[in-house]
């Protein structure tokens, strides 16, 4: 998914699915594909990132996902908010990165 403003990309979100001996950061399982994402530090607040993860999450029902998971920085309070009000918890990760998983 890409969010355009102006008819430039101000953020981007996707999912990949990673093998067990090259995982991400967020890494649960290889049929647990494993989110990104990112918006522009000036665009930031605006409801941007969450539109992108709702459609996200929406694309991963169509997609038949069982789950979505990412890994966030504690220290990251407004992404940690955000994915906790759409639906992630946390299951597995170090106390400074959590991996958060969310059932589609």
């Amino acid at each position: 998914m890409v969010a355009e403003a102006e008819g430039h990309p101000v953020g981007a979100a996707w999912h990949r699915r990673f093998s067990r001996n090259e995982p991400g950061y967020g890494f649960i399982s290889e049929d647990i594909p494993e989110v990104s994402i990112a918006v522009v530090p000036e665009m930031r607040g605006r409801g941007i990132g969450r539109t992108l993860l709702v459609r996200l999450i929406e694309q991963a029902r169509v997609e038949s996902l069982q789950a979505l998971s990412l890994s966030v920085s504690v220290h990251n309070l407004v992404a940690m908010h955000l994915y906790a009000s759409l639906g992630f918890r946390t299951v597995a990760g170090d106390a400074d990165h959590p991996t958060m998983l969310i059932q589609v």
